[in-house]
């Protein structure tokens, strides 16, 4: 069977859902946070999730040695590279999201959960329409065209390109999610400078003025201004 269609059958699924997994566990940990009580679980928790990541990690490269075994052909070797930028954006994006939210008040970290929701929606529906048009195309495959001929590898040479497809909306959605949130936290830090800003714009000539009456005051007899 083709190997790049073997992994995918093996660890798709994991792939397409480890980026909810991620958004999941650090929205999870923002609502814990709030209980002070439960900051030992929580440590635990998260050692627990890095520990999960890393093993799914390891037996994803597993599956992808035994299935994608030769590294010289080159649709091989770019898959390999495809999978290998996508456990990277996964671990990259996990890091920037949780220290996002890290900084964020309860009432942003609850936008930032709205908008985890909107786009997980969008990204769910996309992500399943690919995967069932690629299964769709994978059974249409195996029952009706002979292994090796001309009409199943040009079958599955199709197919291969949805799951390139899916991975890269991983990628891309995770990324997405990771800036979005980023945004938040700076624009509510640009609001808190300009308002720091304004208010020292504003306290500045007040600031000036009894600053001059003082010295003027100063300067008269019996501390009297001169009319």
């Amino acid at each position: 069977m083709n190997p790049i269609i073997t992994f995918f059958l093996k660890e798709g699924k994991d792939i397409i859902e480890q980026p909810l997994q991620i958004l999941d566990h650090h929205l999870a940990a923002c609502d814990a946070r709030k209980d002070k009580e439960h900051e030992q679980k929580l440590l635990q928790k998260q050692q627990a999730f890095e520990a999960e990541l890393e093993a799914k990690k390891r037996k994803m490269n597993m599956e992808l040695d035994k299935a994608v075994s030769d590294a010289e052909d080159e649709k091989n070797r770019k898959f390999m590279e495809l999978v290998r930028e996508y456990q990277m954006t996964m671990a990259e994006c996990s890091d920037s999201i949780g220290k996002s939210l890290g900084m964020m008040s309860f009432e942003l970290q609850e936008k930032a959960e709205n908008l985890k929701i909107e786009k997980v929606k969008a990204y769910r529906q996309i992500q399943h329409e690919a995967e069932l048009s690629a299964m769709e195309k994978f059974e249409l495959v195996t029952e009706k065209f002979k292994e090796g001929s001309f009409a199943r590898n040009s079958m599955e040479k199709a197919i291969e390109m949805q799951m390139n497809g899916i991975i890269q909306n991983c990628n891309t959605f995770m990324k997405d999610m990771a800036e979005d949130f980023r945004k938040l936290v700076d624009n509510i830090n640009d609001i808190t400078k300009q308002a720091n800003m304004n208010a020292n714009a504003y306290l500045s000539p007040a600031a000036a003025r009894i600053a001059g009456t003082q010295i003027l005051s100063a300067n008269q007899p019996n501390g009297l201004l001169q009319q």
